[in-house]
Parts: structure tokens; sequence; C-alpha cells
């Protein structure tokens, strides 16, 4: 059975693959925005985007917050450690394509 940590990461990394979703973080990275301001700067309905914004605060990248009839969203920076760690591992457990490469021209 997988971990609280590797279900997160998975639940992280999932909210990370999706484009618009990498968008809505870079645009929440500048400063506190309203669902509006995405909709705005994205090419997507209401709807879309709050389904995108659902899946990052479940994912811990976004909080959300509500005054009157704005939802503001705000970036969770230190989210991002735990996918950092992650990639860091793996850079250490697996070569690099250059290196890879370098050893099978060798041979």
């Amino acid at each position: 059975m997988a971990s609280v940590r590797a279900k997160a990461l998975d639940r992280l990394f999932r909210a990370l693959a999706g484009a618009p979703r990498r968008e809505i973080l870079r645009l929440a990275a500048r400063q506190k925005c309203a669902v509006t301001h995405f909709v705005d700067q994205l090419d997507l309905r209401q709807p879309a985007v709050l389904k995108h914004v659902r899946v990052l605060v479940d994912a811990a990248l976004l909080t959300k917050s509500r005054d009157g009839r704005y939802r503001w969203c705000r970036l969770r920076r230190s989210a991002f450690e735990p996918a950092r760690e992650s990639i860091e591992e793996l850079c250490e457990t697996v070569p690099l394509t250059s290196q890879r490469r370098g050893t099978q021209a060798r041979r």
C-alpha cells in the first residue's frame, strides 16, 4: 500500500501535469488572484477554471479563500518542496541522458 507521502506526491505531480494548471500557478505566483482573473487570462470558461483550481487546492499548491463574492487564490510555495526533493532523489539515482549516451557510444 502506498504511503501518505507517496499519495501526496502523486496528487502533486498529477496537478502539475496540466498546462492550464501550470499557467494558473504562474499567475498566482505573482500575486493573490481572484478566480475571475484566471478566467480573463486563460482561454477557458469559469467552470473549467474552477475545476483546475480545485485540483490545485487538493494538491495543496494553492490556498483558496472567500471575500464577498470573490474567491481568492494564493500560491503555496512550500508545497513544491516535496516535488523538488523527489526529483533531486531521482536525479541522484538515474544516470543523465548525456552520460548514458557517452557510455553506449564507447561500447
